[in-house]
């Protein structure tokens, strides 16, 4: 049985997206009417997720991990459940406070920036969105709900990165992007059916726990779930040869390169961290990661003496 103060943590955390996504949920329409109203909003909401993150990272210093389920859907198939949950831990609460402190620095930002913009207050919306689909993708304890903020995610910087379709490289650009980020997103639901499939459970919690007691080898089906998993991240992640999207989002608002760079891309990053349980198991998986980053790292060093 949870009590009070067990659940203090998780409160703090589900509150840090949905105060955000309350925002994102406003009419275009009303916010472009009152664009000055929207950007006081999105900094307040931004802020007070900052802080509920800030509580967050405090409370789980003292009170350890946690996992927490609020409501689940049985899969057929015997593959696990879709459920709302939320799973605490150390990489949870640092990368939450991480992304919701450069959110809400992008969000005053971008308040001077686009101050005048007709459209301002449709960018405030769908920024809001977009930071509050990254910080439910942070604190998912499900790999289907993770999934489900992944593309989310997606679509919503889709969006921003569109906000002057009037520009040819940014149009370009989020096109390439949409078509990288579909394979990422079949990539990993494809390798989250194949890990519910072996393991009979699609919470992180469970994974991590029998993959700590497993004695085998490595089941095939995980194998494979692994090179997705590492494919998956490599597309979200801009990683060579699907980078040269990543390049032409200059031609977004900066306050969206700013976020981007700060912590999307960086969405990643976190899903192999989060797979890691099972990808350390996994060699084709772990050299397949090394080359990428490795030859991604190369050329980028490459490009950068050639910058003046």
């Amino acid at each position: 049985m949870h009590t009070l103060p067990n659940l203090l943590t998780p409160i703090l955390a589900l509150s840090a997206p949905f105060i955000v996504l309350i925002a994102g949920l406003i009419p275009t329409s009303w916010a472009n009417q009152r664009p000055q109203l929207m950007a006081r909003l999105n900094a307040i909401v931004a802020w007070a997720a900052c802080f509920s993150a800030l509580l967050a990272a405090i409370i789980h210093f003292f009170d350890g991990d946690r996992a927490w389920t609020l409501h689940s859907i049985k899969l057929p198939g015997d593959i696990g459940a879709l459920s709302i949950s939320i799973y605490i831990n150390s990489v949870t609460v640092i990368m939450l406070l991480l992304v919701s402190f450069v959110g809400a620095i992008v969000t005053r930002y971008s308040r001077n920036y686009l101050d005048g913009d007709p459209n301002q207050g449709r960018f405030h919306k769908w920024l809001s969105l977009t930071l509050g689909t990254i910080l439910t993708l942070i604190i998912s304890g499900n790999m289907l709900m993770f999934w489900l903020a992944w593309i989310s995610n997606s679509l919503c910087l889709h969006q921003l990165l569109t906000f002057y379709r009037e520009r040819p490289a940014a149009v370009l650009a989020a096109h390439k992007k949409f078509i990288a980020n579909r394979i990422s997103d079949l990539s990993h639901l494809t390798a989250i059916f194949l890990i519910g499939s072996t393991l009979h459970s699609l919470e992180y919690a469970d994974i991590l726990h029998s993959m700590m007691s497993m004695q085998e080898p490595l089941p095939l089906a995980l194998q494979w779930a692994s090179v997705l998993i590492v494919l998956s991240a490599g597309l979200k992640s801009a990683q060579f040869p699907l980078h040269g999207w990543l390049i032409q989002v200059v031609e977004a608002p900066t306050p969206v390169s700013a976020l981007l760079h700060a912590g999307i891309v960086n969405a990643g990053a976190f899903l192999i961290i989060r797979m890691s349980p099972i990808i350390s198991y996994s060699e084709v998986a772990l050299g397949i990661l090394a080359v990428i980053g490795l030859t991604t790292l190369a050329l980028a060093s490459l490009v950068m003496l050639t910058q003046t």
